[in-house]
């Protein structure tokens, strides 16, 4: 039979408090006192029974403490050592001071809102970008939207007064699991009021602009699959427009071309007229989805009753926004940029450190330093030079081991293979591996 809800709590307050009485100084000094006392009149035998309960004693506060962190707090933090950046437990990346405290603001429910606190927001969003550029004069105009999917499900409002059209060497798979054209006709996209039926032209194996010559008023959707640099169109249409969907992207050109990261602000640069890229991961805002371009074309979205299903919400707006601020400034970088950007001599010198203070603990049968590289997504063409340590334990296998660590709080994520526990340094802080080399050790 479960427990009562009242029950529960007041065992999880007990124990929260026998855990905390516990830490204090001096209850462990009263303790230490009475057990010397104790011992001093016992006999040898007695003494060495009452150290082995003190030791259980200990052992058992360890669990206690363990097990009420594990069960009362949701949001468990998490050290990202799996060398990819962007997984399905998140990237382990916290947001920058100032997303976070504008997200904060938003939410805290004092504020105003409606009308005042939508114009204020589509303001600075607007001003985030006016930067940026179209080649045919016309202004830029940007959009948030609740996810990456969403954004892309927005493009199918444009099937009210154009043919969207998909070269069939463009159906590559979205961070989803769908198809470009499955994302711009799924049921996400029916449900938000939209009726859109995806043309696919051309061959899987050869791109041709020729391909879209019967298609009229086309909206061409082409998408970076990862595995080749997206190529644009040179449409002749010139009632035809082109919308690039990007997994992995920035929205200003600002870090070194061998990442082979593309931006919004390069592709609208060339014969793109709207970007749609995801707000969290590179860009550094919460989860959300990004939608910028000629500013009739998004004006054309945030006006349909479409929009009012897709949208993010007022906070997720706020800090999407400020990331997009942070991403343009020639100052301030996202915390994945901070980490993409750290070079490979500081890793090494991180990964040597660390593996120095592993190699004394008594749990660590091997440690090693190798070099292979990191990813920025489990498959695709993005991957830069990154330091791991291969280690094994005394006692535990590879799998176990690595499994342990993913409970653990901090949660760990690491990789591993039959023999090694990988941990890989590229995307996480300096300052966390003193604690990370603790909890490895321990």
């Amino acid at each position: 039979m479960a427990l009562p809800s009242w029950t529960v709590e007041l065992l999880r307050r007990s124990l929260n408090e026998v855990a905390d009485r516990a830490r204090q100084p001096e209850t462990i000094e009263k303790i230490k006192t009475q057990a010397t006392e104790i011992l001093q009149e016992l006999p040898g035998t007695a003494a060495r029974g009452i150290d082995a309960v003190m030791r259980s004693a200990e052992v058992g506060r360890k669990s206690v403490e363990k097990w009420a962190r594990k069960h009362t707090q949701i949001a468990v933090p998490m050290i990202n050592a799996t060398g990819t950046l962007i997984t399905d437990q998140g990237d382990g990346l916290a947001l920058a001071d100032p997303v976070f405290e504008i997200g904060r603001e938003v939410m805290a429910g004092d504020t105003l809102r409606g009308d005042v606190l939508a114009e204020r927001l589509h303001r600075r969003l607007q001003k985030a970008v006016a930067d940026i550029s179209h080649p045919s004069g016309k202004p830029v105009s940007a959009a948030i939207s609740s996810s990456f999917a969403a954004a892309v499900a927005s493009v199918a409002t444009f099937s009210d007064s154009r043919t969207i059209a998909v070269h069939r060497s463009d159906c590559v798979r979205l961070p989803d699991g769908q198809s470009l054209p499955e994302s711009l006709s799924s049921i996400g996209v029916r449900v938000a009021g939209l009726r859109s039926t995806v043309m696919e032209v051309g061959s899987s194996n050869h791109r041709d602009a020729a391909d879209f010559s019967s298609v009229e008023r086309a909206c061409v959707v082409v998408a970076d699959g990862g595995s080749e640099p997206l190529q644009t169109f040179d449409l002749q249409d010139k009632e035809a427009i082109q919308v690039a969907v990007l997994p992995v992207g920035l929205i200003h050109n600002k870090v070194d071309p061998s990442f082979a990261i593309l931006s919004a602000e390069a592709l609208l640069a060339d014969k793109i007229d709207v970007v749609v890229l995801p707000g969290d991961g590179l860009v550094g805002g919460p989860a959300s989805g990004i939608l910028i371009g000629r500013a009739d074309l998004i004006d054309a979205i945030t006006s349909s009753v479409a929009w009012r299903v897709l949208r993010a919400s007022d906070a997720t707006t706020a800090m999407t926004t400020v990331a997009i601020e942070i991403d343009g400034s020639s100052v301030d970088v996202s915390p994945a940029i901070a980490r993409l950007q750290t070079s490979e001599a500081n890793l090494k010198d991180r990964a040597e450190r660390l593996a120095t203070r592993l190699s004394g603990s008594d749990l660590i049968a091997s440690c090693q330093v190798t070099a292979d590289d990191a990813r920025l997504t489990p498959k695709g063409r993005w991957v830069v030079p990154s330091r791991q340590l291969c280690i094994r334990h005394q006692s535990k296998s590879a799998a176990e081991w690595s499994q342990s660590l993913r409970e653990d709080m901090p949660a760990i994520l690491t990789t591993h293979d039959e023999t090694f526990v990988k941990v890989d340094l590229r995307w996480l802080n300096a300052a966390s591996d003193a604690k990370l080399g603790e909890l490895l050790a321990s």
